[in-house]
């Protein structure tokens, strides 16, 4: 019996071995690495601290961090032989654009002297870098000041200035840029301290518990307040940086990520707590108010949602990225187990990183769990015009750096750890047009990839690029369908303003309203109005979701959802 068992063990261990052997490795070209330690690309945890996109002419823009804790490690950034970055302020962004071959085109920095961050990066057609940062104390981009807060920063192909927004009021947590380059980016609202609720007495130390309160939107000029807690909002600028609108979902939502459609529209996904309505629709977790749950939505050039869905239950948004033939990569992490519907993924580690795939309309298709037997937090994806998708940015010593799958959920290939005694892994890939991967990692110790070798002990830890050539450069990316023609605000038959409202409701129309009937979210009637129904007053209804629907004098009958939300 014993003997059967270690046979069986031995045969498994074989077929696991030979099938990972089997897996095709992507073909390295070149490598080249940032020395100094300087440079932080990708993050642990949740956290991205570094960028990299690509222009329409292949020309990689990098943005980074610039990272000294201490004195010991504050070094220059070298790269090819040249000194690129030298100055030892405490915490600055750099920014390096690189030709198709590797050479570096320019270098610039937004410096200060504490804390600055950046969130988020995105190209456009026009081969401008929209970048999304922080800074908590004032920082300095080619002699323009900026305060305090958040910012979205545009600067052109050659590295200059052309022109900024700053956003208060909210976290930003991911940007996008549609196929008409306007800019949309996602996030929270952010919150304060109110009035005192209660006082804990620990020992000597006394404790003051506070209302929590959500603070209003800022934006330029324009201040919006907020709907509810921990509000999920959408902002969307021209591609002048020109405000257009805003939006707001009231609920408990957390770590959103964005991405553009071939069209104006944009999918987001992120996870939620507790039951959330996106727009009229309902989304719930398995256990209430005790573990995340991942969602997706998409909406149209205006904001209003076409479709939402809850996927897994546990479960921590990385990244989205949308396919030339419409469908949906999302990127998760997850703790130990989660489940779909009868979909069930263990993890190989404390942490894995699932990678699944939606339909257009957003219904599951497959999924697949990525990651090695450490905690593998978070993931970044990039798509080809195939619509093949690349998974990095995962590992930790796990055996792999990028994995690349077809649309299909088949592994076309990977890019293994390199041999050696130091730790290494994945930060970020993304795709050029022609299909080559270019893909950015980190080293400390002995390392090797391909035909390159190092060896740093003792010191900071490198970052280094490199250029992976796909043979398949099949597939073309869709014609953009655009409908910035249309006016900001489209008319209908009928609306609702407020929305959010506190005691009265006014309707909008373009006919005569000859009937009011209102439900409640369970779909029970609760006010009706025959006759002259302009408006109708709020105050014998709870907080909550609430539906109008109205006979029109044409024939027609329409309705809309509305929020009642009285703080």
């Amino acid at each position: 019996m014993i003997r059967s068992i270690f046979l069986l063990v031995l045969i498994t261990c074989f077929y696991s071995n030979l099938a990972k052997a089997q897996t095709p490795v992507a073909d390295l070209t070149q490598l080249e690495v940032f020395s100094g330690g300087g440079l932080v690309i990708g993050g642990g945890a949740f956290e991205r601290h570094g960028f990299m996109v690509m222009d329409q002419d292949d020309n990689l823009v990098i943005v980074g961090n610039y990272t000294n804790n201490n004195s010991q490690n504050k070094r220059p950034i070298i790269y090819q032989g040249d000194t690129i970055y030298s100055d030892m302020a405490y915490r600055e962004i750099v920014l390096i654009q690189l030709d198709k071959s590797g050479t570096i085109i320019w270098n610039k920095r937004i410096r200060s002297t504490y804390l600055i961050q950046v969130i988020d990066v995105v190209s456009d057609q026009g081969n401008n870098t929209n970048i999304v940062f922080e800074n908590y104390q004032k920082c300095v981009f080619e002699g323009l000041e900026f305060d305090p807060g958040q910012y979205i920063l545009q600067i052109d192909q050659a590295g200059a200035y052309k022109w900024h927004n700053k956003i208060s009021g909210m976290r930003i947590e991911s940007l996008t840029r549609d196929c008409a380059d306007n800019i949309i980016v996602s996030g929270n609202t952010t919150w304060h301290s109110t009035v005192p609720l209660d006082t804990l007495i620990f020992g000597t130390d006394t404790i003051v518990v506070y209302q929590q309160a959500s603070d209003s939107v800022k934006v330029g000029s324009q201040i919006f307040p907020p709907v509810g807690e921990r509000n999920l909002i959408l902002l969307k600028f021209d591609a002048s940086g020109d405000f257009l609108w805003q939006k707001q979902f009231p609920g408990r939502f957390q770590t959103t990520v964005i991405s553009a459609t071939y069209s104006e529209e944009i999918v987001l996904a992120g996870m939620f707590l507790d039951s959330v309505y996106i727009d009229s629709i309902f989304l719930s977790p398995v256990v209430p108010g005790n573990q995340h749950r991942s969602f997706c939505m998409k909406a149209d050039a205006f904001g209003a949602v076409l479709w939402a869905h809850a996927y897994f239950d546990g479960s921590f948004t990385q990244d989205i990225q949308m396919a030339p033939d419409g469908s949906i990569y999302v990127g998760l992490s997850y703790y130990l187990t989660t489940v779909f519907d009868n979909n069930q993924f263990q993890s190989y580690g404390v942490h894995d990183i699932l990678l699944s795939k939606l339909s257009n309309d957003g219904f599951f298709e497959w999924a697949s769990s990525v990651g090695g037997p450490n905690s593998d937090l978070r993931c970044v994806l990039s798509v080809n015009k195939k619509g093949d998708v690349a998974i990095s940015g995962y590992s930790f010593n796990s055996g792999e750096q990028v994995r690349k799958f077809d649309k299909t959920g088949s592994v076309n290939w990977a890019i293994p750890d390199g041999p050696g005694a130091g730790n290494q892994g994945s930060a970020e890939c993304v795709f050029d047009r022609h299909g080559d991967m270019w893909q950015i990692g980190w080293f400390n110790g002995d390392f090797e990839l391909g035909p390159y070798n190092y060896s740093i002990w003792g010191g900071p830890i490198y970052t280094y690029l490199s250029k992976y050539v796909d043979q398949d450069t099949s597939g073309t990316a869709p014609e953009c369908k655009m409908v910035s023609n249309a006016p900001l605000i489209q008319p209908r038959q009928f609306g609702i303003l407020p929305n959010p409202a506190s005691d009265w409701i006014h309707f909008v129309t373009t006919s005569k309203i000859t009937k009011i009937q209102i439900y409640s979210a369970l779909g029970d009637p609760v006010i009706q109005c025959t006759g002259t129904c302009d408006q109708i007053n709020l105050g014998s209804l709870h907080d909550g979701i609430y539906f109008a629907v109205a006979g029109l004098d044409s024939g027609a009958i329409v309705t809309a959802p509305f929020l009642i939300f009285r703080g």
